[in-house]
């Protein structure tokens, strides 16, 4: 069982250090609108991969294939990024790797959720995931370059070899139509509300480092505001996968996006980037609560695990490509805290969509 911890260890480190060096090395031939184009690519990919795969592993009931199959199309897709050199080559390796993921992301989730004790099983999970962003990004920033694109490409690589030690558990193959209108409309406002506060989350995060650098913060600084948030995250969802076995994760969805509004708005009355510091950990609380309480829900109320989470992926997928357009074009028209007043209005609505759940 511990290769079910390590491997999102193994697998979100790999991608976190494929989204840090991107940006950086594509600066030298790209423009900021063809760089938010190139992270758009990856998001879209999410999307339509997430929703494909979730359904077919749904269908044939399996899981372990789909898992050993994206992680080795993964590290081959982390290998493309070797020979971005313009804006094609980039765009098709982060395409690649965003469908890549999507085959086994959301197989594997649903390979948990069938487990007894999935909600502390489902905390571990996303713990570990949230611990091997910190570690990708550190590892990003120590390599640097192509070694980095390389560094992913052995970790999806040893995550493939651990997924081998998986033990087989048997599914039930679910009859589900290419679109499942009715698991859509079932979870409409779980979905709804996800997309609404991702999309205003991505539109901050797209200018959070240009913020922090005006507010005085350096590259150190900035590097342990965002280690706060992953770090916090880890510890975080954890706890709330103990806390929630016996325990209904409604209320805690609910207080997710009140907490993540709640950021927002204290980034808006920011007086310098120390401030920053305490806010990341309610960050690490309201997104651990929206993301896990979300998932949790869903593989307890859906017979389709796979596809249920996999459309709540596509819903992140889709947000990741929209929400740095939206926060591009506020920021360039009204500045950096209409950005934030913005996601704060779009986790309100959120919250006032989940009280009816």
């Amino acid at each position: 069982m511990r290769a079910l911890y390590l491997l999102p260890l193994l697998e979100t480190s790999a991608v976190a250090a494929t989204a840090l060096m991107v940006p950086l090395l594509a600066s030298n031939f790209a423009s900021l609108f063809e760089i938010g184009t190139i992270g758009a690519a990856y998001g879209l990919a999410n999307f339509i991969s997430y929703f494909y795969f979730g359904r077919r592993s749904d269908n044939l009931g399996r899981r372990r294939p789909f898992i050993k199959a994206g992680l080795a199309a993964s590290a081959v897709a982390a290998l493309l990024h070797l020979a971005m050199h313009d804006v094609a080559s980039a765009l098709l390796a982060r395409a690649a790797l965003g469908f890549a993921v999507g085959i086994y992301y959301f197989p594997l989730v649903a390979y948990l959720g069938a487990m007894q004790g999935f909600k502390q099983k489902l905390g571990a999970f996303m713990g570990a995931s949230a611990l091997g962003w910190s570690l990708g990004t550190l590892l990003a920033g120590l390599l640097g370059g192509a070694s980095a694109f390389l560094a992913a490409s052995l970790l999806f690589a040893a995550g493939l070899a651990l997924s081998f030690a998986l033990p087989a558990v048997r599914y039930k193959g679910l009859a589900i139509p290419r679109f499942p209108r009715a698991i859509i409309r079932k979870n409409a406002r779980i979905y709804l509300a996800f997309l609404l506060r991702h999309s205003g989350a991505h539109a901050v995060w797209i200018i959070f480092p240009l913020f922090l650098q005006q507010l005085g913060a350096s590259m150190l600084l900035i590097g342990v505001i965002y280690a706060l948030n992953t770090l916090g995250q880890f510890f975080v969802m954890n706890w709330l996968g103990r806390f929630l076995e016996q325990r209904d994760e409604t209320r805690f969805i609910q207080l997710g996006y009140v907490l993540s509004g709640s950021v927002f708005l204290l980034y808006y009355i920011a007086p310098n980037p120390y401030f920053i510091l305490p806010v990341q950990l309610i960050l690490a609380t309201g997104w651990s609560f929206v993301w896990l309480g979300s998932i949790i829900q869903l593989s307890a109320h859906n017979a389709e695990q796979a596809t249920s989470t996999g459309i709540l992926g596509s819903m992140s997928g889709l947000a990741q490509a929209f929400g740095p357009l939206l926060g591009g074009a506020v920021a360039q028209l009204y500045g950096f805290h209409a950005v934030f007043l913005l996601a704060a209005a779009l986790c309100l609505l959120p919250f006032a969509i989940s009280r009816k759940l």
